[in-house]
């Protein structure tokens, strides 16, 4: 019904964005925002969330649950599941650039279910599906992401809390990089390089 709800434009599956705006059970609650369980929810790491593969995530959750019998803090629980999940993935051969391959996706895929009249204050992105979207602005071959969606990565990797430093801080480093490229349109003060995304990522 979640799924439904959410998915206005019909699509197959959701994106970041609208993950989001999911509102959990309140018998099960489930941080959609912690990136180990969107590593976990995004089975075959598009950076898409389709319906079948949150089934999938449902049965996980319920499974690890029941052998929780105590109950006793089980989000925080669940959470470091998904989280050795993930690690077990990174350590593998080739772990490392699977993942920042996953995250940058998690992060550009966003901007094709965005609003036009949300589209201000994009920001490069490097996805190719993502640039051929009508949302996104082109320059030189390179698509930009809107301010909401760096905001969002910003939040999931807790640059707060690793670096200390506020999202304009960070929005302006993201900014500089992409000045430095010199890929960015001209007269455009919001954007930068799909590099940035993803080695922000890494």
């Amino acid at each position: 019904d979640e799924f439904e709800k959410i998915n206005k434009k019909e699509k197959i599956y959701l994106v970041l964005d609208q993950i989001l705006r999911v509102e959990p059970l309140r018998e099960n609650p489930i941080d959609f925002s912690h990136l180990g369980t969107l590593y976990m929810m995004d089975k075959r790491l598009s950076g898409r969330f389709y319906f079948d593969d949150l089934m999938d995530f449902a049965e996980i959750y319920q499974s690890q649950a029941a052998q929780n019998k105590s109950n006793y803090d089980f989000e925080s629980k669940f959470r470091a599941y998904c989280t050795l999940h993930m690690w077990n993935d990174l350590c593998k051969s080739g772990g490392v650039d699977q993942f920042v391959d996953w995250a940058t996706r998690l992060f550009t895929e966003n901007m094709m279910i965005l609003k036009h009249s949300e589209t201000q204050n994009p920001i490069n992105s490097s996805s190719s599906s993502s640039s051929s979207s009508s949302l996104s602005i082109i320059h030189s071959g390179v698509s930009f992401l809107q301010l909401s969606t760096v905001k969002s990565m910003y939040d999931i990797l807790q640059v707060k809390r690793t670096c200390g430093i506020d999202f304009q801080d960070f929005f302006d480093l993201m900014q500089r990089a992409a000045e430095e490229q010199q890929i960015n349109p001209e007269n455009q003060c919001h954007m930068s390089s799909s590099l940035v995304i993803y080695h922000t990522c890494s």
